[in-house]
């Protein structure tokens, strides 16, 4: 994927995921851009995408295959991310009382260690309010996410 792609995907995320009212929202709607993202992934190492119908997978099963399409050790925090981001979307979307309890505010602050310790985004003095720091943090991560299949092609020429 070239530059020009992956700012293309880090727009894209931004518009729609842009100043985001709760937390749900925000995580609701990061979950499903990179369920997306996980899709065009995998869609781009496969011979016959067509033979795939890949809206019939879980976001676990994209998960696990784009891993196994696209490993490298220095990218383990992002697939821990991942698990994440869907641990925190699951929880949300199937607790209607609960939604914001301990258990998902636990997962949100290791994504925000994993994600501002491997990213090499560094996250804007302005950006206070904790929903804007995640908001911040969740863009990086589908930033590094979009540049996977650029990293791979131009590692394994070296």
């Amino acid at each position: 994927m070239a530059n020009s792609q992956v700012n293309e995907s880090l727009i894209r995320y931004l518009s729609l995921v842009q100043q985001p009212g709760e937390l749900e929202l925000l995580i609701l709607r990061a979950h499903m851009l990179a369920e997306e993202l996980l899709h065009e992934l995998i869609g781009k190492k496969l011979v016959a995408v067509q033979h795939f119908n890949l809206e019939r997978i879980t976001f676990c099963q994209s998960l696990s295959l784009a891993k196994a399409m696209y490993w490298r050790e220095e990218d383990e925090w992002l697939w821990e991310c991942l698990v994440l981001l869907n641990g925190a979307r699951n929880h949300m979307a199937h607790k209607i009382l609960k939604r914001e309890d301990e258990k998902v505010l636990r997962k949100i602050d290791r994504m925000d260690e994993l994600i501002g310790k491997n990213s090499g985004v560094p996250i804007p003095s302005k950006l206070a309010p904790s929903v804007q720091r995640i908001h911040w943090r969740l863009a990086s991560l589908y930033s590094c996410m979009s540049r996977l299949p650029y990293v791979q092609e131009h590692s394994s020429l070296a």
